[in-house]
């Protein structure tokens, strides 16, 4: 620091000694403040990452003393730290745009809420891992996302006992600028305590307040200023999502979703229509054992479906969990009029039968093969990715 005029990113991802035979942690750092040269080195800082398991407390503190002028933050791992001085932290920039939180388990609710002392420059928030705990008021957790109206990205992602009435603030706000929204299915923590000697977590569906409504109400709201979907979520627990999607939200550039059975499949069809702006679509699915869309010859039935319906403008096709057949692949491109540049599917024990079928079709529409690859999967299936021109 003493030999730097200023640090403008600073990433600090460690993990401090347990040198005691109780596991306890040995914090084998000084403060940031007493290096030399920090009170000129630290104050242009503009990017601040925090992962690790360590007492991020001392970090914090330290850079409270120096640093206003931090745009973006990504702080993970809570670990020992209390919580309060990320709150000082936050509060005391001047301009914070971007922040992103993960693996989270103290003091949520004074962090989220601290974010609305930033609601004119945040533009993207990112939650995942986080634990949101019973105890907590739910209708206020969430007030300080709410605040931030120039919001354009919103991730809320694999987050513990993120139920319907936590998320009905947020599905009761309109942020006008909000264009990229991803979101996963939480996993319910009650009766965890039960589990812990067998490394589980409980898995009563019955029981789950899967926040369906709330979804769907982020959704229309946002309405045509959304371009970035990305779904990744058993999507039974979210009836007709895909639908409201492709009703609501016509200039959707990228999607993302499970899909695992029949209904799902036609909505997604409905979605390649009424998304005319479509540049990459992504596909995922369980294992065969767990969706009834998956084994080959099904799949096969609904690929030349498929690809009649893709927009002119899908540049990228990525699906992972669907393995077709080398006939499959033959009337999908059939059907396809589309300049794709890259796709990747699943393949079936070899990879010969699929690349005789790609070399075809692109000596017949005149486009050349950049590369291909495969990538091992699961059982005898594995990925190929084909690049064109």
């Amino acid at each position: 620091m003493l030999k730097c005029n200023k640090l403008d990113y600073l990433s600090l991802d460690i993990n401090a000694i347990r040198c005691d035979t109780y596991g306890r942690l040995a914090e084998c750092m000084m403060t940031l403040a007493n290096f030399p040269g920090a009170s000129h080195c630290l104050v242009p800082l503009k990017k601040f990452v925090s992962r690790g398991i360590y007492d991020k407390d001392i970090i914090f503190k330290s850079l409270i003393q120096y640093c206003r002028n931090i745009d973006e933050m990504i702080i993970e791992d809570s670990d020992a730290t209390e919580g309060d001085s990320l709150v000082d932290l936050i509060t005391s920039q001047r301009k914070l745009c971007k922040f992103t939180i993960g693996n989270w388990w103290g003091c949520l609710l004074k962090i989220l809420k601290s974010l609305g002392d930033q609601r004119n420059s945040l533009t993207y928030i990112e939650i995942y891992g986080c634990h949101f705990r019973s105890d907590f008021v739910n209708d206020i957790i969430f007030d300080g996302v709410i605040c931030c109206k120039n919001l354009e990205t919103l991730k809320i992602e694999e987050c513990y006992n993120l139920t319907s009435n936590i998320m009905k603030p947020l599905a009761t706000t309109i942020f006008p600028k909000l264009h990229t929204l991803y979101f996963s299915n939480y996993l319910l923590m009650e009766d965890i305590e039960d589990f812990n000697d067998q490394g589980m977590i409980p898995n009563n569906d019955q029981d789950r307040d899967h926040p369906h409504l709330e979804l769907i109400a982020i959704i229309q709201n946002a309405n045509l200023t959304l371009r970035d979907v990305r779904l990744n979520m058993d999507l039974l627990d979210y009836p007709d999502i895909i639908t409201i999607c492709a009703t609501n939200c016509p200039n959707i550039t990228h999607y993302k979703a499970r899909i695992q059975n029949h209904s799902e499949m036609y909505q997604l069809l409905q979605l390649l229509k009424s998304c005319t702006r479509l540049e990459k679509l992504e596909i995922t699915a369980e294992k065969w054992e767990c969706s009834d869309l998956g084994l080959p010859w099904e799949i096969d039935l609904f690929f030349p479906e498929l690809g009649k319906s893709l927009p002119k403008t899908l540049k990228c096709l990525d699906i992972d969990g669907w393995s077709c057949t080398p006939l499959g692949l033959s009337n999908f491109l059939k059907n396809c009029n589309v300049d794709i540049k890259r796709m990747s599917w699943m393949c079936y024990i070899s990879s010969a039968g699929y690349l005789e079928v790609i070399e075809k079709y692109a000596k017949l529409k005149g486009r050349t093969i950049n590369r291909h690859k495969e990538k091992k999967k699961w059982g005898l299936n594995f990925t190929l990715t084909v690049d064109f021109d």
